[in-house]
């Protein structure tokens, strides 16, 4: 037979040729010619294209026990929030204890004392202080450490999956965390010393403590720069900012990506304000005129930044700032505290804004003395916001509902089917009865080649290498998202392919933008195009048409993964018939919405485990706000006998006060749950299904402690006899 027919009659995919035949070569016999042929043959044949891999266990045994996850990177990113929260809590309390001692300050001053000495004794105090205390915290971090292991190990145990974990200490770790208190209490004492040191003696003597006022002249800023530029060069510099880091990406990305936006928009309203108060006397009152010569300012540094933009040793620094900015983590975290740093920006110019109202009632009171001490009314504040930050955020991506799909199973066989469940002929070759098939019928499947891998979804402990690859079904490729594995030809080694976001990102730490590199049968790169899809069914696997699994792995035969759609009233009895005959296949039949919850329920597991971190923080801030209003009051009162000395009624003044603690609580949930909502609608570019019973009942349960705990600091306050004050005043 011609060999051109014989190719055409039985060419199938593994190839179209089973043997070579050769002769002798010229002068050689044909024993020569074999051995020739086989050696040579050797010399160019790659271990890989006939199936043999060479494997590393100590390294890939040493690579998986890291874990998939890093639970220190998760758990220090979230907690930074509530370190930040808790440094400038710890900040506020000292310093509350050094301008407690103003009167001893005054003292020192008065009997000839250099400030320099007064502040190393009070830096050392501070320090022996700080160092008790940071040694006694390492204690109770290694205790809560140790809780937060157990509740790993019982009540989050979704999030890991096996209750084998085991706490262990670095002592860097816990160095690193008493040198950062020691240098935090460091810095604020002698901040706070210097700050008392300049006021005047007889105001020490007298224990004031408001240092806000005339006592303390801030040293005038010099500058060669002539008044009328000090505003307008700041401005140029800040269009220059904006157009570099922003420039070319508009005209790449349009007007989308919210992050330039906030970045830009915190940088050059801190710059304006800069600049007008560096310009007082020539911007001191703004006019239209002064304003449109800003503007144009702004506007040359910005057609400037744009030009240098398209520099290529410029482009080169712009795609290396942006790869890092485009991380999700990145983006949060960036989008958070230029929200958080836009709403206590805000707030600090109401808390120093000399505006009064004309009628003063006693609500409007009330509120304008929050203003009183407007750096701790701003700790306050921000303690709040960063802990009310964190539960808005993460509680938005808790997935309360039920999930849905539209599929009723997700079935796996530990051997090949060759034959076709969709079809009678099938059916009966793998021992259907005529009732089952007729029954199996009624379901629509979709079965997948399946080339063995690793688990790489969020249910795997271990650091997965190589994932499982699936070949879709031409029937599944007409509808969105399968229809994008063929609206790209491959072209060479490439294939298109689909993988689950999360699963990328989280499990394999692979960026969803970049090409996925696997190795084919024949032992050369595949380069997958990915495309992303999530909180999908495919969390453990990559997607790829079945055309290109059989061009790219054609030793692998049959299917072993099916997705079955299946009447709700038909799914017992059928998913009862699948499993038993097909169980000599070792064919395993899984509910779709159960292996979907199994998968939300470790998200939600971490969901909780950050929200307890937020839950602590906000519980760390109604305590300092509680503190705080309560050493104000203690200070305030002179202030309160005098009005009760009018004829204001002590359970009128204990409205103010509560009034008062309530507003500073309530700005800095507002500005919380402000900075959380925008930051995952930056970074996601949609909010979640919002869990919104859930998550109102929670800041409700917020408002309700911290307006329980500011009503007993109010009470325990107003206990003092005010008239006795008002007499040793």
């Amino acid at each position: 037979m011609p060999l051109n027919i014989g190719k055409r009659l039985w060419k199938n995919r593994f190839g179209d040729l089973t043997s070579i035949r050769f002769n002798a070569a010229l002068d050689t016999d044909i024993q020569a010619t074999r051995l020739h042929f086989e050696s040579e043959f050797l010399k160019n044949i790659q271990p890989e294209q006939i199936g043999f891999q060479f494997l590393s266990l100590q390294a890939d045994g040493l690579q998986a026990s890291t874990g998939a996850t890093d639970f220190g990177m998760l758990f220090g990113s979230l907690s930074g929030f509530i370190i930040i929260a808790v440094a400038l809590l710890v900040a506020m309390l000292f310093r509350l204890g050094v301008e407690q001692r103003s009167r001893e300050i005054g003292i020192l001053q008065a009997v000839g004392y250099p400030l320099a000495k007064i502040r190393r004794r009070f830096l050392y105090e501070g320090a022996a202080v700080a160092g008790i205390g940071s040694l006694l915290g390492c204690l109770l971090a290694i205790g809560y450490a140790e809780l937060m292991i157990f509740g790993l190990q019982t009540w989050w145990l979704p999030a890991i999956g096996t209750p084998f974990i085991e706490f262990h200490a670095d002592l860097w770790s816990l160095l690193i965390g008493v040198l950062v208190t020691l240098s935090v209490i460091m810095i604020t004492i002698r901040g706070t010393v210097a700050k008392i040191g300049r006021a005047s003696t007889v105001s020490l003597l007298a224990g004031t403590t408001d240092f806000t006022e005339t006592d303390i002249e801030p040293k005038p800023q010099k500058s060669d720069i002539p008044s009328r530029w000090a505003a307008r060069i700041p401005l140029l510099l800040g269009g220059l900012l904006f157009g570099i880091i922003g420039g070319r990406r508009f005209f790449t990305d349009g007007l989308s990506s919210l992050i330039i936006f906030l970045i830009i928009g915190v940088v050059f309203m801190l710059v304006f304000q800069r600049s007008v108060r560096k310009g007082e006397g020539v911007y001191a009152k703004l006019n239209p005129k002064t304003i449109r010569s800003l503007f144009v300012f702004f506007v040359i540094g910005l057609v400037i930044g744009i030009i240098i933009a398209f520099f290529p040793f410029v482009q080169r620094i712009h795609d290396t700032v942006f790869a890092w900015l485009d991380h999700p983590i990145s983006q949060f975290l960036i989008l958070t505290f230029s929200i958080l740093s836009i709403g206590w920006l805000l707030f600090e110019r109401w808390l120093t804004s000399q505006n009064v109202p004309d009628r003063l009632s006693r609500a409007r009171f009330a509120l304008k003395n929050a203003a009183r001490q407007p750096s701790r009314s701003k700790t306050c504040v921000t303690t709040v916001s960063l802990a009310c930050c964190i539960i808005v955020a993460v509680g938005a991506n808790r997935h309360d509902a039920p999930p849905e799909t539209e599929y009723a199973f997700v079935a796996e066989s530990a051997l090949p089917l060759h034959h076709s469940l969709s079809t009678p002929d099938g059916r009966f070759e793998l021992g259907f009865s005529d009732k089952a098939s007729e029954l199996i019928s009624k379901s629509e499947i979709f079965p997948f080649r399946v080339l063995p891998g690793e688990d790489v979804s969020c249910l795997n402990l271990y650091q997965p290498q190589k994932p499982q690859i699936l070949g879709a079904p031409d029937t599944m490729l007409e509808k969105p998202p399968w229809d994008k594995l063929k609206l790209v030809q491959p072209e060479g080694d490439k294939a298109p392919a689909i993988g689950d976001t999360n699963s990328l990102r989280w499990i394999l730490h692979h960026n969803p933008d970049d090409d996925f590199l696997v190795q084919d049968e024949f032992g050369k790169t595949l380069r997958l195009e990915l495309e992303t899809i999530e909180n999908s069914l495919f969390q453990s696997q990559l997607i790829i048409s079945e055309s290109n699994f059989t061009k790219y792995f054609p030793s692998q035969s049959g299917y072993q993964f099916f997705l079955i759609k299946t009447p709700p009233p038909l799914r017992e009895e059928t998913a009862q018939v699948l499993e038993k005959t097909l169980g000599d296949y070792g064919f395993d039949l899984t509910s779709a919405p159960e292996r979907l919850a199994s998968y939300r329920a470790v998200e939600n597991t971490y969901i909780s485990t950050f929200q307890s971190l937020g839950g602590l923080g906000v519980l760390l801030g109604t305590f300092g706000l509680a503190l705080i209003f309560f050493r104000n009051i203690i200070e305030r009162r002179g202030e309160l006998a005098t009005l009760r000395a009018f004829g204001f009624r002590r359970q009128l003044l204990s409205r103010m006060l509560f009034l008062e603690s309530c507003f500073l609580l309530a700005i800095g949930m507002l500005i919380g749950i402000a900075a959380g909502l925008v930051a995952i609608l930056g970074s996601q570019g949609h909010l979640p299904s919002f869990p919104w019973v859930s998550l109102t009942i929670t800041l409700l349960f917020i408002f309700g402690f911290g307006i329980i705990a500011n009503a007993i600091a109010v009470g325990m306050a107003l206990r003092s006899p005010l008239l006795r004050t008002l007499k040793s005043e």
